[in-house]
């Protein structure tokens, strides 16, 4: 569920943010084939929320030095970057992902002319995959998750308590 009396920090599409600030919360809306990935650190009180939309920066080199976070290897080495530099210890981080459903729709990326791998409906879990793969080889340990299915969530971290929340359009809230 959303906090109430807290400041929302807000993570695009392909955005990545960080944050120490007990008072706020981070949220990131629209996750339908992108995979939104949530890590908190419990002894630094560090937070990160990272909302990437393709699985593999090989796709587009010059793409993912520009814009990072677009894909689940550089954007999960940019968010454990940042976490690491507000003191988290990254091993430690409770992790929780939403997303990857299969949302029918267009084949390109945002406007950009950028082919959709496969036919624009297996992103969502190539993104599952991807991010499932890097988790393992990094030594992180995914705590929890909301993907699959046809629907689009939001994904949320309370910074204060290190309480993950997924909300859908179905009735209802969950945390993950």
């Amino acid at each position: 569920m959303v906090p109430k009396g807290k400041n929302a920090i807000v993570i695009g599409v392909s955005e990545c943010r960080t944050s120490r600030d007990r008072d706020s919360y981070l949220v990131t809306y629209a996750l339908g084939s992108c995979i939104g990935v949530a890590a908190y650190d419990r002894n630094s009180g560090v937070g990160g929320l990272l909302h990437f939309q393709l699985p593999d920066s090989s796709m587009d080199r010059e793409l993912a030095e520009s814009h990072p976070a677009m894909f689940a290897d550089t954007g999960l080495q940019l968010l454990l970057s940042k976490m690491t530099r507000l003191g988290a210890d990254p091993k430690r981080a409770l992790i929780r992902i939403a997303g990857g459903a299969a949302i029918i729709g267009g084949q390109r990326l945002g406007g950009q002319g950028i082919p959709m791998p496969g036919d624009g409906t297996g992103v969502g879990k190539q993104n599952y995959l991807a991010i499932r793969k890097l988790l393992w080889r990094h030594g992180l340990m995914l705590e929890g998750e909301a993907v699959g299915g046809g629907q689009g969530r939001t994904l949320g971290l309370t910074l204060g308590t290190g309480e993950f929340w997924v909300t859908s359009p179905e009735p209802g809230s969950i945390a993950v």
